[in-house]
C-alpha cells in the first residue's frame, strides 16, 4: 500500500503502544524502527481482531472543538478494535514552517495503513484550513504515496443538514484522486416513527451512508455537543475502519 520502506517491512511491525504524547515532533511516532513486540498489546473487546494491528491516522480542523470532539469518539473506535490511532489537526501540516519536524508528521501519514478525514461543514462544504490540507496533499498526489490505503470521513455541523454530504463528498473525493480506497459507515439509518425524528442518542441519526455526520448546536460548546448519538456513531466507524484494514493487511501477509 506505499507504507512501508521495503518489501519485508511488515516483520517489523511494532504492536506497542504509539508515541501519541508526541505524535507531531516525534520522528517515529508509530515506532517503526523498533523490533516487533507481540506481547504489548493495548486493551481491546475480545473476539474482534486477530491479524496485524492496523495503523491509523485521524486528521482533522475543528473550530469550536466540536468536531475534535467527533474526532476522538473516532480515536476511540479504532482503539476498542485493537488498532493504533494517531490525532493530528491540519494545523500541524499547514505551517510553513520546513524541516525535520514538518518531514515527520507527513510521514506519519505515509507509514498509515488508513487515513480518517474530519471536517467541520461551514458554509456547505470542508472549512478553509481542511481545505488548504487538502492542496497541501498534491506532493503525496504526484508520487501516489497513498494509492491503497483506505481512507475514511466524518464532518459535524450546526444543522441537522448543514449540507453535510458535500463536506464528505469533497473529502471522498480528494481520497479518490489520491487512489485510496473509501470505506463507508456501513450502517443503517434508524427506523422512528417520531414526527421530530431519531433521538440525540441514537446512533446514525441523520441518516449517512458515506461517512460519519454529526450535529452540534451552535449554542452549545463543545462539552455538551455533539450528542452521545452521534460520537458512539464516530465510534463505530474508527472501529469499522479498523477491522477492515486488518482484516486486509492479513490476507496480504
Amino acid at each position: 500500500m506505499g507504507v512501508f520502506p521495503n518489501e519485508n517491512a511488515t516483520a517489523h511491525r511494532y504492536s506497542g503502544p504509539i508515541d501519541r504524547e508526541n505524535a507531531l515532533s516525534s520522528p517515529d511516532p508509530y515506532c517503526l524502527s523498533r523490533p516487533a513486540q507481540r506481547k504489548a498489546r493495548p486493551r481491546r473487546r475480545e473476539g474482534l481482531l486477530d491479524h496485524l494491528m492496523a495503523r491509523i491516522a485521524i486528521v482533522y480542523h475543528s473550530g469550536a472543538g466540536h468536531t475534535r470532539k467527533l474526532a476522538e469518539a473516532v480515536e476511540r473506535g479504532v482503539l476498542a478494535a485493537g488498532g493504533q490511532a494517531v490525532l493530528l489537526p491540519v494545523e500541524a501540516f499547514n505551517s510553513d514552517e520546513p524541516g525535520p519536524a514538518s518531514q515527520a508528521r507527513w510521514a506519519l501519514l505515509d507509514a498509515s495503513d488508513a487515513i480518517i478525514f474530519g471536517a467541520p461543514t461551514y458554509m456547505g462544504g470542508v472549512s478553509a484550513p481542511f481545505k488548504a490540507f487538502l492542496d497541501a496533499t498534491s506532493q503525496r498526489w504526484v508520487r501516489h504515496a497513498w494509492k491503497d490505503k483506505f481512507a475514511a470521513g466524518f464532518t459535524n455541523s450546526g444543522n441537522l443538514s448543514g449540507d453535510k454530504l458535500n463536506t464528505l463528498t469533497t473529502i471522498m473525493l480528494a481520497a479518490m484522486q489520491h487512489g485510496m480506497i473509501w470505506i463507508s459507515l456501513g450502517l443503517h439509518p434508524p427506523a422512528s416513527d417520531d414526527l421530530n425524528g431519531p433521538g440525540a442518542e441514537t446512533i446514525n441519526r441523520l441518516g449517512s451512508f458515506m461517512g460519519a455526520m454529526a450535529q452540534s448546536s451552535v449554542m452549545l460548546v463543545a462539552d455538551l455537543a455533539p450528542p452521545a448519538g452521534d460520537l458512539r456513531t464516530g465510534e463505530l466507524l474508527g472501529e469499522r475502519v479498523a477491522i477492515l484494514t486488518a482484516r486486509f493487511l492479513g490476507e496480504r501477509k
